[in-house]
């Protein structure tokens, strides 16, 4: 009968094929038993069995993977040209937290600054709540071409 890895010798098969300081064992009782662990990004995996995970496959944290796949970063003029568009004018950008958070002010109304997110705010149309979902980002009359 084979001899069981102890978690110095999991780890050190986990530095061999992901790189050392990828991945750091927390937690190991065997390589048919759960796992917890913790990529150097500091997020933590638990995985029903060690034996899937050294056999390969994970060579990257899914989540860093995510961010490194991601929409692209928009500057902050980008952003502000994107919204001034995407609403006629209506709101106007006043912080871009991160490449994706931003806080955004609408003009039309007395309700001070909100943060959102790209997501919220161009694919699910939640913006202010003085509007109904749909109304904001409309042209205004004005600009309406009237055909009756």
């Amino acid at each position: 009968m084979a001899r069981a890895m102890t978690k110095e010798e999991f780890q050190k098969k986990i530095d061999e094929k992901y790189g050392e300081g990828e991945w750091t064992v927390e937690e190991y009782k065997g390589s048919r038993l759960p796992l917890v662990i913790l990529h150097k990004c500091g997020k933590e995996k638990r995985l029903t069995r060690a034996s899937t995970f050294s056999s390969g496959g994970r060579d990257h944290c899914e989540e860093c993977k995510a961010l490194e796949v991601g929409r692209p970063k928009l500057t902050f003029e980008e952003l502000s040209e994107r919204i001034t568009d995407a609403t006629y004018g209506t709101y106007e950008l006043v912080e871009l937290v991160d490449s994706t958070n931003f806080t955004v002010n609408h003009k039309s109304c007395n309700r001070p600054p909100f943060k959102t997110s790209v997501t919220r705010f161009f694919t699910r149309g939640q913006r202010c709540q003085c509007s109904k979902k749909g109304i904001v980002g409309r042209k205004p009359d004005s600009e309406v071409a009237c055909y009756e």
